[in-house]
């Protein structure tokens, strides 16, 4: 008789795995970590902060970044953080 295999799921990025963002310059940063180099560039040229805090931030779009970006960045930080982010965009 054989006994039940069991297999463990390779680890993805766990939602469990809460992590923190004081600042934009983190967000960045941590884009570059999970070698998000188009989503990094965005940051970079298309967003001018007006405020952040940990779980939301207050941008503005400059230049003509995708249509999609605003809802992507909130997946990505969803998948990255471990948690909902909530990303206003303002005139």
């Amino acid at each position: 008789q054989s006994q039940p295999v069991q297999a463990e799921a390779a680890p993805v990025e766990s939602p469990a795995e809460s992590r923190a963002l004081a600042t934009f310059e983190e967000l960045v940063l941590l884009a570059e970590d999970k070698r998000d180099i188009k989503l990094r560039t965005l940051l970079r040229k298309n967003v001018r902060v007006v405020s952040f805090s940990d779980g939301r931030m207050e941008i503005n779009l400059a230049g003509n970044p995708p249509r999609e970006f605003v809802s992507d960045l909130s997946r990505k930080l969803l998948g990255w953080t471990g948690r909902r982010w909530t990303v206003a965009v303002s005139a």
